[in-house]
């Protein structure tokens, strides 16, 4: 047997003089302790889908709706997601993404861009990003 001398931080381990050296991994502890708190994280993640989300007719009856949406904590880019995912990755704790959600008033009247465009812009003041999704602010409105 040799021995692999390593850093301070690194984990030793003894191999056979025919091992393979390609295959042998001297890993440090801080990349040990990465491996098996990602591997936990990953096992309880909600990874979403994209949806196409449309207001229902109660919402129309009561005037407004909650939309949900998320992004990847290492992107820009959101999206738009129902309700049940949403929750999903509220309740898998992901670390991987943030999510957050817009009331979002639908029926017609002269000041419903910017009741919807500072609802936005409330939710977008904690560095989300979420103003560049939206393009029309009068999105599903009905008279």
């Amino acid at each position: 047997m040799r021995y692999i001398p390593g850093e301070k931080n690194i984990k030793k381990e003894f191999l056979d003089d025919d091992a393979d050296p390609v295959n042998t991994k001297l890993l440090s502890e801080d990349v040990l302790l990465y491996k098996d708190i990602k591997d936990d994280f990953l096992i309880d993640a909600y990874i979403p889908f994209d949806e196409n989300i449309y207001p229902s007719e109660d919402d129309y009856k009561t005037g407004f709706y909650i939309r949900h949406f998320y992004k990847k904590r290492n992107l820009k880019k959101i999206k738009e997601i129902g309700k049940n995912q949403y929750l999903l990755i509220i309740k898998s704790s992901s670390f991987l993404y943030e999510t957050f959600e817009v009331k979002w008033f639908l029926k017609y009247s002269e000041n419903l861009e910017s009741l919807n465009r500072n609802n936005v812009l409330d939710v977008d003041n904690k560095n989300r990003d979420l103003i560049s999704y939206f393009v029309n602010y009068k999105e599903f409105s009905r008279k």
